[in-house]
């Protein structure tokens, strides 16, 4: 098998610029040296967010101003990023921000929340801010209460996010994660046909773009509609569309486990042997989904949710 190399997670990083901001205010110049050599040698290794770059840029020019030493970043970068507000307002707004990363990243996610709506509270204050900022807080704060189960709050915040996702060309498969978080809370909350509706829409636009794994998620999830509903047969039909998806997927990238679902065999059988079979089939599933993409996102309906019908 081939092995898939982690990246560092952009919330260790985030974790250390705030660190390294808290270092530069204290005035403790050598251990500022020192986090700022650590997190060059971090961003030097990895494709960061934008936001993790201009935050070091920041505080890059904070330490050099602080301590009297040459900056790493343009000053035109500075210039440009200052010319939206001062440079105290974007550097509390940054460091809200990557607080409720970090904080969301160890899934605390009441002070994730609670950090998220303080860093939008300070974006408000900055000048010539596009929509698409605020679109990205209210996909994670709708994310963060999702995992808290508060499915209303949830489904409040991704319908803004969503509606300003869809009228940018570049972020329509933001637009269908949103569509997949409303889909999950409604899932949960019991509201079947309004769930199916979210991924079915979700689906169309997943497909027209050649969105593969989010493609094989929505499949899931339709799968395990049809499963509450008793539909065996309807699930069956997406859990093999969803299986053959991530086959031709893992393929790709070069992995050689094949996809076993001994449950597909009993499906002619009693229905208690069908019931085990779906089970096989989303257990395996599972695995093969972690492995492909490294993790399984909020959007990615949790076994947990599985009740057998009786």
């Amino acid at each position: 098998m081939s092995s898939v190399e982690k990246e560092i997670p952009s919330p260790y990083v985030a974790n250390l610029l705030n660190t390294w901001n808290e270092f530069i205010a204290a005035g403790k110049i050598q251990e500022s040296i020192d986090m700022k050599s650590e997190i060059e040698r971090l961003l030097s290794e990895r494709k960061d967010e934008m936001e993790l770059v201009e935050y070091f840029y920041l505080l890059d020019y904070s330490h050099s101003i602080a301590f009297g030493m040459g900056a790493i970043g343009s000053l035109a970068n500075v210039v440009s990023m200052l010319s939206k507000g001062n440079h105290e307002l974007l550097t509390t707004y940054y460091y809200d921000l990557c607080t409720g990363d970090y904080e969301y990243f160890n899934k605390n996610y009441t002070k994730a929340i609670a950090y998220y709506e303080s860093a939008e509270r300070t974006l408000s204050r900055i000048p010539d801010v596009g929509d698409l900022k605020f679109a990205e807080f209210h996909y994670k704060i709708g994310i963060a209460y999702y995992a808290i189960d508060q499915h209303l709050f949830s489904v409040s915040h991704v319908a803004k996010a969503k509606e300003i996702f869809e009228k940018e060309e570049m972020h329509k498969n933001d637009a269908i994660q949103c569509s997949m978080i409303m889909g999950v809370n409604l899932y949960d909350m019991g509201r079947l046909d309004e769930a199916e509706i979210a991924f079915r829409g979700a689906l169309t636009e997943s497909e027209y773009h050649g969105y593969a794994m989010v493609t094989a998620k929505i499949y899931h999830n339709l799968g395990l509609i049809q499963w509450q509903r008793a539909s065996y047969d309807k699930a069956i039909y997406f859990l093999k569309r969803l299986i053959h998806m991530i086959g031709s997927e893992t393929q790709k990238k070069g992995y050689r486990r094949s996809i076993c679902c001994p449950g597909l065999i009993t499906m002619q059988d009693t229905e208690k042997k069908r019931l085990i079979g779906i089970s096989l089939v989303l257990n395996n599933v599972m695995n093969i989904m972690m492995m492909s993409t490294g993790q399984v996102e909020n959007p990615f309906i949790s076994m947990k949710s599985l009740q057998w019908k009786k």
